[in-house]
């Protein structure tokens, strides 16, 4: 870079073709022109993804399983579509019962959770990822209205709940192992 430049683009060509493979990933490093070490810092190391656009891919949750305080009002849980994101796929999402009886006492609609308006999840041809949000309800509250004093380190109490990809759309996109996560 010149004295004064603040920013530099250059571009990276891929080559395309029509074979359905993994995604693939590279990194680009920032370095030192003169003894070719990498310089210091976190904003010196990128790491680029190159998508597979020959498959729908296959679909999951990007965590198995998350935990939600007393407190949280709203829960994201984040699904992703790996290897591969050709057309459009939707996902019909639904939550239900922790039903283990070794995991504690399943949750219950209406008191541990909110039913999700809109179960169902649309990724657009070239999209990744997408974030539901499950609303929960004023549990943090207490019966006078102020705020429940939770601790940070608290070990979470209460119910379980799953949330699982019940279908996907078109025939072709796959399901992941990941396919529940528990709450």
């Amino acid at each position: 870079m010149k004295p004064g430049e603040l920013e530099k683009t250059f571009t990276i060509d891929v080559v395309d073709n029509e074979l359905p493979e993994p995604d693939k990933e590279f990194f680009i490093e920032l370095g030192d022109i003169k003894n070719k070490d990498r310089l210091d810092g976190d904003d010196t190391r990128c790491k680029v993804t190159i998508i597979d656009n020959d498959s729908p891919g296959i679909i999951g949750f990007k965590e198995r399983d998350m935990v939600v305080r007393p407190k949280d009002q709203v829960l994201a849980v984040e699904i992703v579509r790996e290897e591969g994101c050709s057309g459009e796929a939707t996902v019909e999402i639904e939550i239900i019962p922790a039903v283990d009886n070794s995991l504690g006492v399943p949750a219950v609609e209406g008191t541990d959770f909110r039913k999700l308006e809109n179960p169902t999840i649309v990724f657009a041809a070239g999209m990744q990822s997408q974030t539901i949000r499950i609303d929960m309800p004023s549990s943090s509250l207490e019966p006078d209205g102020t705020p429940m004093k939770v601790e940070e380190d608290e070990e979470p109490e209460g119910a379980y709940f799953v949330v699982r990809i019940a279908k996907v759309h078109p025939e072709g996109v796959l399901l992941s192992r990941k396919r529940e996560c528990l709450v």
